[in-house]
């Protein structure tokens, strides 16, 4: 079979859907997950334009919609709730035939994973270490198990042991910002007819998604010395605290989400790697590339790293000139969105002049925000990407 067997390391979004991709061109590959189940760390996920085009192209996009939630509008505000500026999802959708899909991560994957038949999806199976040898890679578990294969993609997320395998002084940076995130028990109707918003502070900022009828998924940001942590049970009473000068819904959002369903990260990003593979290793999403969530691409990235590996893996050449390529094709794209989004957070907690920052934004035309985000939902079709590729 061309390209033999294929070991992909990590059950999240990239991995689902990089064996969506590669299982349709009749591949031989084989997930294993190191959780005892299929579930995401995390509440709820915006996948844009460009993530749901390709999930459409794969067959996924109706399934994922009919378990999410088709946002129209999505607005800045600052803490009053006024509207700084805002995008219309009208005109992306026509555009490109999608518009912004929010979802509850833990649905997203399950929509993934029936996908795949269920034999190919191993959990429980930790990593310990990769070892090549002989022009096969055989990836060992903490259970005591292996698996041996032709090649191996770690998807295995910013903590990534397929990266630090081969590339043991990558370098995880800390945004210096800390982010809460969860689900709240609200209807519409709560929410005052908001569907999905941010809204600005000083040196900290809150989310706000609808991601069903009954369900928002919200997060909240604040600048903060890496590895804080919280009391056992205050988290509700740390946040309502510290949102207290903000408008509603923050409140009605914070009183109807359950503490223990709370959870909260440093915000890190990864520095650029001078390549994503070694022999037939290979590393994409987070593993790979790993950015802030600021501009709500770090899915949509893992998803693009499916979709192109999808296409180049049509091509009969050796695998480590197939992995240089995927390199060379997808470095400077999602090394300007990881370096747009870090500064992205930074922007949006400013102490200083933000007053300045939100007149300029107000003042943006909505056809100038709108192209900037034209360009991030770009996505070649199959014969581009090829066309681009050598041999």
């Amino acid at each position: 079979m061309k390209h033999g067997k294929g070991i992909i390391i990590g059950g999240g979004i990239g991995g689902l859907t990089t064996a969506i991709g590669l299982l349709q061109l009749g591949l031989d590959v084989e997930v294993y997950e190191a959780a005892p189940e299929l579930r995401e760390v995390g509440a709820g996920i915006w996948l844009a334009p460009n993530a749901m085009s390709i999930l459409g192209r794969l067959g996924v996009a109706n399934d994922v919609m009919e378990q999410g939630f088709q946002l129209s509008k999505m607005n800045l505000r600052n803490a009053r709730m006024g509207i700084i500026t805002g995008t219309d999802q009208t005109y992306i959708r026509e555009k490109y035939g999608f518009g912004i899909t929010a979802i509850h991560r833990a649905r997203l994957v399950r929509v993934l994973a029936k996908h795949i038949p269920e034999h190919r999806i191993h959990l429980g199976k930790r990593l310990l270490r990769v070892e090549e040898k002989n022009d096969k890679v055989t990836a060992f578990f903490e259970d005591g198990s292996s698996a041996i294969g032709d090649y191996v993609i770690g998807a295995d997320g910013i903590k990534s042991k397929v990266r630090n395998s081969i590339f043991p002084d990558a370098s995880i940076r800390y945004s210096g910002q800390t982010c809460w995130r969860g689900i709240a028990q609200v209807n519409g109707h709560a929410l005052n007819g908001i569907e999905a918003s941010e809204i600005w502070g000083k040196g900290k900022r809150f989310g706000i998604s609808r991601i069903s009828e009954e369900e928002v998924y919200w997060f909240a940001c604040r600048d903060a010395k890496r590895g804080g942590q919280d009391e056992h049970g205050r988290t509700k009473g740390i946040l309502m605290d510290m949102f207290k000068d903000f408008s509603e819904p923050v409140m009605t959002v914070l009183r109807n989400t359950s503490v223990d369903k709370m959870i909260r990260n440093d915000l890190d990003d990864l520095l650029p790697l001078s390549t994503w593979s070694k022999g037939r290793l290979l590393l994409i999403g987070d593993a790979a590339h790993a950015t802030t969530p600021n501009l709500g691409q770090g899915g949509g990235q893992a998803i693009e790293d499916a979709w192109y590996l999808h296409c180049l893996m049509e091509k009969e050449m050796p695998l480590t000139e197939l992995f240089n390529q995927f390199y060379k094709l997808r470095f400077k794209r999602v090394n300007d969105i990881v370096k747009r989004s870090f500064m992205m957070g930074k922007i949006a907690h400013m102490k200083v002049g933000k007053r300045i920052r939100n007149t300029i934004f107000s003042m943006t035309p909505e056809s100038v925000i709108n192209k900037q985000f034209m360009d991030m939902y770009q996505v070649p079709e199959k014969e581009i990407i090829l066309s681009q590729s050598i041999g």
